[in-house]
């Protein structure tokens, strides 16, 4: 999946297509709402119907991330993501380059915490 620099941090490209399309096989639960006066959308695991797409090894690291981040709300997340040498060298808008995942980012730091 290919991400994008936005103002609040990095994202999936194209993620409200890709949010939209997730909703509509029910693997997630899209919840707006507002959090702190702004419009905000709280996503769920819907009924999963993809289970075991990932392999294990994927698996461990989007646990470590969550492990990692677990008492982290989206600013503090966004904080943290604006530190990152790929965001603070991709112009808004554009997407990040991949180059950045394996020499810079601080990735092992989460994975390996």
């Amino acid at each position: 999946m290919q991400y994008a620099r936005i103002n609040y941090g990095p994202v999936p490209e194209k993620f409200d297509t890709l949010y939209e399309s997730l909703h509509s096989l029910e693997a997630i639960i899209v919840d707006d709402t507002t959090y702190h006066g702004y419009p905000a959308k709280i996503i769920k695991v819907g009924r999963a119907p993809y289970a075991g797409a990932l392999s294990a090894k994927e698996v461990e690291i989007a646990e470590s991330v969550r492990e990692y981040f677990k008492d982290y709300n989206a600013s503090a997340i966004a904080e943290y993501s604006h530190k990152e040498i790929a965001w603070l060298e991709v112009p808004n808008g554009s997407r990040i380059s991949y180059d950045y995942s394996d020499a810079i980012l601080d990735a092992d730091k989460i994975v390996n915490a």
